[in-house]
């Protein structure tokens, strides 16, 4: 084979991929074994007459490797390699496909023999017994559901889930979550602070990271570090906005002649770029290629679920637009997280089809948009769009006409990392050069959870772990009033952490006699009884509370009123502190109903 290969090839123009890997995916059924002995064949993906050097017997040593690596691949990704091969490729000949050649090797005779080397080892083969370990990483808390089995399409492998639409917290939550989200849907719209998610539609529920646990059953327990997280929720987009989830984030890409919902990246590497450099201008040769780098971990996926099983993007519009039905007063923002495949295979305006046929006319007009972006965002309500009949605001990485473009919402998108979840703000209300409490632009903090065995979400090898949001430090970010605190692997707990008004199980009683007070632990409570010493009152000019007797009027530039947003509420909080009062007695202006 070496001098085969070297005396038909020169350094020039030999290629791994073209010379030694497309024959064994080229050669049509039947011609196997000539083509082997290095007669001509029938290319399945040119439809032309091709050659290859005369494997010969070598073949037969040949096939158990290139068998196991297809095999490896398989497993791996759920997918063959002809059937992530053929969809990368649009193929110029009518009918041009790749195919598997290597089964076809087996029945073939050969005139000459193969030695047999002394160092070579005999094939083996090995059985590895299922393990049952489950690194518990998909558990979640303080949700009430109907739990049935998510299965892959081959029905191999399942996973236990929420049935959509079953999932609830408690009453309590939900009113009390509504309370806050009119609060802000009232309020200036660069001001709002939605209830949102991270990769919404990257759940377990649609079978996003199913197969996880084929792998993490052999992993070693003892090490923390080490397991594999492909999916960033359990909850469905249908009960992710039953529980108060309001903005949602779908990864929207391109591939199969269709959109998908799914995780993609090139996790920022050179390397691979370099690889699909030298993939496409060897398989160019064969048609239009349509893969691009940033498809890698959609297709082929590495998201636990078969390419072909991912939900199309048009499944995951219609399941928040079912919603939206049983829900005809809500308000819903989409942020599509859409990949640089979308505008290299310009699908724009395919895109803004499937949009507009699945929402309609519920959608924010770009032209209100581009109104209240003329006016530097200083006006409009999502209140405002409720009432003009529209219920959906699209958002996209880049404007589609259709779809507003996020960098330019409300002035800008930036990020502040969970790096600094629990630092204060200096005296210009920023952090780490971040202004809070600002219409500059959308503030958004988020923090993959998603993990391949002992590499991070960016693909780098470590041990360590960037700080999640939990229930435990979600509010640190709430109070600010950050328009988003994105959660992966959202549930009850996590939509408690979001509660910044009312304490539990308040108001306890909503008579035209009751009055609202904060604690001093900065919550709400309405009482019929209590000492009404000292009443709220709130200057917008100043961003500062005045806490003045209950009998007396508020002075000049401020307002007798109540927080109406998380930030308000804190510095009303550190406005009691700082004022020594160490009771229930402050009343704010909140009318019961």
């Amino acid at each position: 084979m070496f001098s085969q290969m070297t005396s038909t090839y020169t350094t020039s123009d030999f290629t791994l991929l073209e010379s030694v890997v497309m024959p064994f995916v080229t050669i049509s059924s039947g011609e196997e074994c000539t083509a082997m002995k290095g007669e001509s064949y029938t290319d399945t993906a040119s439809l032309a007459s091709a050659s290859t050097i005369n494997y010969s017997c070598c073949i037969n040593h040949m096939r158990p490797l290139i068998e196991s690596i297809q095999d490896g691949f398989e497993y791996f990704f759920d997918d063959t390699t002809v059937d992530i091969l053929n969809g990368m490729i649009d193929f110029s000949a009518t009918g041009g496909k790749f195919v598997d050649s290597v089964p076809g090797t087996a029945s073939c005779t050969w005139t000459d023999t193969c030695s047999d080397p002394a160092y070579l080892i005999a094939q083996q083969t090995a059985t590895r017994t299922p393990g049952t370990d489950d690194p518990g990483k998909n558990d979640i808390e303080d949700i009430t559901c109907t739990m049935v089995d998510k299965c892959n399409s081959a029905g191999t492998v399942c996973s236990s889930v929420c049935e959509k639409g079953t999932a609830s917290i408690s009453s309590w939550l939900n009113q009390t979550l509504a309370y806050q989200r009119n609060l802000a849907f009232s309020g200036q719209l660069c001001y709002a602070q939605i209830p949102s998610t991270h990769n919404s539609a990257i759940t377990l529920a649609d079978g996003y990271g199913n197969r996880d646990q084929l792998f993490n059953a052999n992993l070693d327990s003892d090490k923390s570090y080490s397991y594999l997280k492909t999916n960033n929720h359990v909850l469905s987009l249908t009960d992710q906005l039953g529980i108060s989830i309001r903005w949602i984030e779908i990864d929207t890409h391109y591939f199969l002649d269709d959109f998908h919902t799914g995780h993609c990246g090139n996790l920022g590497s050179n390397s691979i770029e370099t690889l699909f450099d030298a993939f496409d201008s060897q398989l160019s040769k064969y048609g239009t290629i349509l893969w691009g780098p940033e498809l890698l971990g959609c297709f082929p996926s590495i998201s636990g679920i078969k390419t072909t099983d991912e939900v199309t993007t048009r499944s995951s519009m219609e399941e928040v637009m079912d919603w939206l039905e049983e829900n005809p007063t809500e308000f819903v923002v989409v942020y599509m997280d859409t990949g640089s495949d979308i505008s290299r295979l310009d699908k724009h305006d395919d895109l803004n089809t499937l949009l507009t046929d699945v929402f309609g006319d519920l959608i924010v007009p770009q032209s209100v948009l581009k109104s209240l972006a003329s006016d530097s965002w200083t006006g409009g309500s999502i209140n405002e769009f409720i009432d003009a009949g529209y219920r959906v605001l699209l958002l996209a990485n880049e404007d589609t006409g259709l779809a507003y473009g996020l960098y330019d919402f409300c002035g800008g998108h930036e990020i502040l990392t969970t790096e600094y979840i629990d630092t204060l703000p200096d005296s210009s209300r920023k952090i780490d050069g971040l202004e809070i409490y600002g219409n500059n632009y959308f503030l958004r903090s988020y923090q993959v959870e998603l993990r391949y065995i002992s590499l991070s979400d960016e693909g780098v090898l470590t041990e360590e772990f960037e700080t999640f949001l939990n229930s435990s430090n979600i509010d640190n970010f709430v109070r600010w009033n950050m328009h988003l605190v994105a959660t992966d692997m959202v549930d009850g707990a996590k939509m408690s952490a979001l509660v910044w008004s009312w304490a539990e199980n308040e108001p306890s009683v909503t008579t035209s006699e009751a009055s609202v007070l904060m604690n001093t632990s900065g919550r709400w409570v309405a009482s019929t009884s209590a000492t009404k010493t000292y009443k709220a009152c709130w200057s917008s000019s100043s961003l500062t509370w005045s806490i003045v007797a209950y009998v007396d009027s508020c002075v000049s530039g401020y307002t007798y009123t109540a927080p109406a947003d998380p930030y308000q509420n804190y510095l009303l909080k550190s406005a009691i502190s700082t004022k020594g009062i160490t009771t229930t007695a402050v009343v704010i202006n909140v009318t019961l109903s």
